[in-house]
């Protein structure tokens, strides 16, 4: 579930620079998922890649992902540029990163991880979370699961992230289905509830990173 913005918070924000305090850039390795699927880091190498552009398009053209991802405007080339450069200079700063969902060199899906600062700024809430999708043809058959799994992995060695928060709206069956399949608690969510807007807070899932072990 992304939140609108506050745009005085963001630009107080944006003013700092965090790197290296919640991850570092160099430490956001590519995860070779199998049978041709992989993990790669959202950058500037892929802000040319029309094979991207194109399926990014199709993807944010559905309903689903208009309704639960509202923020992500792929209408257009243009619009996917903008955004490539405005999340790679919020990687940069140490506020938020992506990973691409690849099958081959087409991206299937994504996942997007926002820092505390990022959070406090967006909804006065100073945690580790995390949103994501894949392509509608392809849910349900376990490459988002293992993806997310990597994913829990790679925050608990990477960042300083003891637990990170999935917050998924209510009517979002298929999301609330995969989360279950993953080491996710629900949580109270009556703090969760964004100063900015008068809708519902959304159902809060907490990851403990911290005690989890990976074989």
């Amino acid at each position: 579930m992304n939140n609108p913005i506050n745009p005085d918070a963001i630009k107080d924000l944006l003013s700092q620079d965090l790197s290296g305090i919640f991850f570092k850039s160099e430490e956001l390795k590519s995860v070779d998922l199998g049978s041709g699927f992989s993990l790669r880091p959202i950058d500037l190498l892929i802000y040319d890649n029309d094979n991207v552009h194109t399926m990014l398009m199709a993807f944010t053209n559905t309903e689903r992902i208009r309704k639960f991802l509202p923020s992500l405007d792929f209408s257009s080339k243009e619009k996917i540029q903008k955004w490539i450069l405005g999340l790679c200079q919020k990687t940069e700063m140490g506020l938020e990163f992506a990973y691409g969902i690849y099958l081959n060199r087409g991206v299937i899906g994504m996942i997007f991880v926002n820092t505390p600062a990022y959070n406090k700024a967006v909804m006065g809430i100073p945690k580790w979370t995390m949103d994501f999708f894949i392509a509608e043809p392809l849910e349900g058959q376990g490459i988002m699961t293992a993806a997310l799994v990597n994913m829990l992995h790679l925050l608990q060695s990477s960042t300083s992230a003891g637990s990170i928060y999935a917050l998924i709206d209510d009517d979002n069956a298929r999301c609330l289905t995969l989360i279950t399949k993953l080491p996710f608690d629900e949580r109270d969510n009556s703090g969760f509830k964004n100063p900015q807007n008068n809708f519902s807070p959304p159902r809060v899932f907490e990851c403990p990173l911290s005690h989890i072990q990976f074989e």
